[in-house]
This record gives C-alpha cells, structure tokens and sequence, in this order.
C-alpha cells in the first residue's frame, strides 16, 4: 500500500515555537493519525515541510522514494512514497525540498 504525509505549518503560540506537522493515516496497529513535529527552522518553506516529512517516514520505519509538491488546500504540502525506487529514479527538482529518500533498513 502506498502511503501518503500531508504537512501543515503550526504558528507560534504562547507555548511554543513555530514548528511543521507531518500527519499520515494509515490503517496499522498504531491506528489513526501518526505524527511527528519538527521545530520550524527558517530555512525555506519547502525544505522544512520535506524534513518534517521525512521525520515522519523515518519515525514509523517507511523507506523508499518520496515525491512532494503543494496540497491543493494550500495549507502546506502533500509526499506520496512512489515504493522501492533507488534515489536514481529521483525526479527533477531539488532534493529535501521537492523530492527525498529513506533507505531501507537492513
């Protein structure tokens, strides 16, 4: 099954720093929602949602080849793992920010 992480800005708060949230929902024993949370960076808008993506994907063990580009809500952007592909299947585009890879875990 193909998986898919969504991520969304989360502004500054009393509380907290700004920070990225990367969601996925994917029928599992962990059931519902997983996460992770990356502290916002100012780095670049798409390179921070790709690491807080990436987080994600590395958090629950998820390797392979992941393609991203802006969720059509505008709310923050949409990774897609396209399965086992090598990093030279790599689309066009910028590494960490439009596209990125997790190596399988031996």
């Amino acid at each position: 099954m193909r998986q898919a992480i969504t991520t969304k800005f989360l502004a500054v708060t009393n509380s907290r720093g700004s920070r990225i949230k990367a969601v996925a929902r994917k029928a599992s024993a962990h059931g519902g929602e997983m996460s992770a949370t990356r502290s916002y960076q100012y780095g670049g808008t798409e390179v921070e949602h790709a690491a807080a993506a990436k987080m994600c994907a590395e958090k629950y063990g998820w390797s392979g080849l992941w393609v991203g580009g802006g969720n059509v809500d505008e709310t923050g952007f949409v990774f897609v793992n396209i399965g086992g592909a090598p990093v030279e299947h790599a689309p066009l585009g910028t590494e960490n920010a439009d596209w990125f890879y997790v190596p399988a875990k031996s």
